[in-house]
């Protein structure tokens, strides 16, 4: 019980920061939709790539800098742990502004290729501009909220989290006035940069970011960030392939079989705070008990997580199954469109637990620095969903079997975490590591 009470408390401040950034998506729909349908589709056509950024820089990169400074301090090594802290912090500025340029380079394209044009695609290019644009604040964001949870201290990011969602329902709605949609993206950006501000001020008092005047560029530990967070990033990446390529699929059976399986798929969206909020638990819990030495209590933490956040989502996706009008309710559809996202509920609602697994183990495996078998875990998901699929369809033509193939890439991916997991967590053969040789950082500076 100890451990499930450590987890949760250190879970639910990011079940807080998840609810602020949820607003503030909620807030440019709800804004959109006052300029017109045009506008509210451009907005709707640039969500994916406005949640990919922030996976990527908080869910990734932030993660897997929460699991060095974790294990740095937990090993009371201030000196490694400053060092982390400022090379992830110069890193996220770097990556920021290759998204930055990337994104306002080649935003239009890509949103041409999800199916934009006309009006919508000009409207969703004018949305979009601004975000790449802030995208330097957003990957600061996610630095400084991993240095912060890495310590433990998850009320700091959430703090800074609920002042920017504040502040874009505040601005958004009159720089639109102005600005149209470009207004909306405008205040989604300077929102992100202006809670920058208390939480910078936060993370120097804890003294992750002190001693600038005698801080030296180490490529040994820019190397260490980048060889766990570029994999965090790529499975990140994988885990939206695999939904691109099911969404892919579906639309061979109908468009009413599309717009089913997207309202019920859609509920791992519902899902996914409460995975990312345990596993951020564990990235500083485990990653704390790595760094000092204690195998057997980071062991623990991670595999209690693990499984019961996986249990936890085997419950509400148990629960959706059985009575799948409870999520239906919320969408005014047509009834063969009901139907099928019904039946897809039916069918993939159980194996929630298994995306629980998956999901949660790949963050509890950057407590441990190693994510390169969670990576493999993702790469099986995309497999199981394109092998799975291509088999359903030439099977037959009903959409039973797809969503079975669904089901079975779940449990796929949620076994193979649970491996990974188990395999990371191990205690290390050597005995009494050095602090912080996992991550490459020099150890000659530890400050006992």
């Amino acid at each position: 019980m100890p451990l499930f009470l450590a987890i949760s408390r250190l879970a639910l401040p990011n079940l807080v920061a998840f609810a602020a950034q949820l607003l503030m998506a909620t807030v440019d729909g709800m804004v959109a939709a006052r300029l017109g349908a045009t506008a509210l589709a451009g907005v709707a056509l640039v969500l994916p790539l406005q949640m990919l950024i922030g996976q990527t820089s908080n869910g990734a990169f932030g993660a897997a800098v929460g699991g060095m400074i974790a294990r740095s301090t937990g090993a009371r090594d201030a000196a490694a742990m400053r060092s982390v802290a400022w090379h992830a912090v110069l890193t996220a500025g770097v990556i920021g502004v290759l998204f930055c340029v990337g994104g306002v380079a080649f935003a239009p394209r890509a949103l041409a290729a999800m199916g934009g044009s006309g009006d919508v695609l000009a409207e969703a290019v004018r949305y979009a501009t601004p975000i790449f644009l802030g995208c330097v604040g957003v990957w600061l964001t996610g630095a400084l909220a991993g240095i912060a949870r890495g310590q433990g201290r998850m009320w700091l990011p959430a703090g800074a989290l609920i002042c920017a969602a504040a502040m874009h329902a505040l601005l958004a709605p009159r720089l639109a006035a102005h600005w149209g949609v470009a207004g909306i993206g405008a205040s989604w950006a300077a929102s992100y940069t202006l809670s920058l501000l208390p939480l910078v001020v936060a993370v120097h008092r804890t003294r992750a970011l002190a001693g600038l005047r005698e801080f030296r560029w180490q490529s040994p530990v820019a190397r260490s960030i980048l060889r766990i967070g570029v994999p965090s990033i790529g499975a990140v990446l994988l885990a939206n392939l695999s939904v691109v390529l099911a969404t892919s699929y579906a639309t061979r059976y109908g468009q009413d079989v599309l717009i089913g399986f997207g309202i019920g798929a859609r509920f791992e969206y519902v899902l996914v705070p409460f995975a990312f909020s345990i596993g951020m638990s564990l990235v500083a819990l485990a990653g704390q008990a790595r760094g000092a030495g204690d195998h057997l209590a980071a062991r623990r933490y991670a595999m209690a997580g693990v499984l019961g956040s996986g249990l936890l989502l085997g419950v509400i996706g148990s629960a959706a199954a059985l009575f799948p009008a409870l999520w239906l309710r919320w969408f005014d559809i047509a009834p063969a469109a009901h139907d099928a996202a019904a039946l897809y509920l039916r069918h993939v609602g159980p194996f929630y637990l298994f995306f629980g697994f998956g999901l949660t183990a790949f963050f509890a495996s950057q407590a441990f620095g190693r994510i390169g078998p969670a990576l493999g875990g993702a790469g099986l998901r995309v497999l199981g969903v394109a092998a799975g699929s291509a088999i359903a369809a030439a099977l037959t033509p009903e959409p039973r079997a797809f969503f079975i193939a669904i089901a079975c890439a779940f449990m796929l991916y949620g076994l193979a975490n649970l491996y990974a997991i188990h395999l990371v967590s191990r205690p290390p053969a050597r005995v009494a590591p050095q602090p912080g040789a996992d991550d490459g950082l020099a150890t000659g500076a530890c400050s006992r």
